[in-house]
């Protein structure tokens, strides 16, 4: 290894059982905001289809629905006030909905019968 490629690594915080150094660094993603109003996803529980409904249509919103490993399991452009959805084929279980849009992020869970 060249002495130019060579960079120091520095613990910056340590803790094991009471022994503890340094300065914690925490690390971690932007909240995302609770669905308020103008956020419905209807009937939920949902058997064979699903209403999600966004009373403020944004210019640009997507919608992202994840199960509860995280894996993306829909994806769709948000283009009206309400969007239909067939979840039919989901297995059971529970699902987190995103909506993103240029205002920020909401979210709401969705269970699947």
């Amino acid at each position: 290894m060249q002495t130019s490629e060579w960079r120091q690594k520095e613990l910056v915080y340590f803790k094991k059982g009471t022994e503890e150094w340094g300065e914690p660094l925490y690390v971690g993603t932007e909240e995302l905001s609770d669905a308020g109003e103008g956020f419905e996803i209807f009937p939920n529980p949902a058997f064979d289809f699903s209403r999600i409904s966004v009373s403020n249509i944004f210019a640009k919103a997507e919608l992202k629905i994840y199960n509860s490993l995280g894996q993306l399991v829909y994806k769709d452009a948000i283009i009206s006030e309400n969007t239909i959805i067939n979840v039919s084929g989901f297995e059971s279980g529970i699902y987190i909905v995103l909506v993103e849009t240029e205002e920020g992020i909401l979210k709401e869970k969705l269970i699947i019968r």
